[in-house]
């Protein structure tokens, strides 16, 4: 079973924390869980990028919390070692749409592992 049909057979509880593993913002998460199920990738980043519009700062600190600084690989692996499906849906081009919106202060000659 690939990850997005996975996802969306979760129970609420269960979809929540893997959720949480992509985005530490509480309101996000429950957004996105109640947005379930989501009929492909597209959809699930579609909704992503909808949900993340409708928040302010305080749950943008909230979800950077959440994870580990840009740059420490060794945190990331440990953090995010049982995540690797996530990463295949995870795209270079959505990072470089989120940095020019000002969401993320990713340095113009990003890291090649990064994501």
């Amino acid at each position: 079973m690939d990850a997005l049909s996975r996802l969306n057979r979760l129970p609420a509880e269960e979809a929540r924390e893997e959720l949480r593993r992509c985005c530490g913002a509480s309101r996000w998460v429950e957004a996105m869980a109640g947005r379930r199920p989501f009929s492909d990738a597209a959809a699930l980043y579609a909704a992503a990028d909808e949900v993340w519009a409708g928040l302010g700062p305080s749950d943008w600190s909230e979800a950077f919390a959440h994870h580990p600084r840009i740059g420490d690989k060794e945190a990331l692996r440990a953090r995010f070692a049982s995540t690797r499906q996530w990463a295949v849906m995870c795209s270079r081009p959505k990072l470089s749409r989120l940095n020019c919106r000002g969401v993320l202060q990713i340095p113009t000659r990003a890291p090649t592992d990064m994501c």
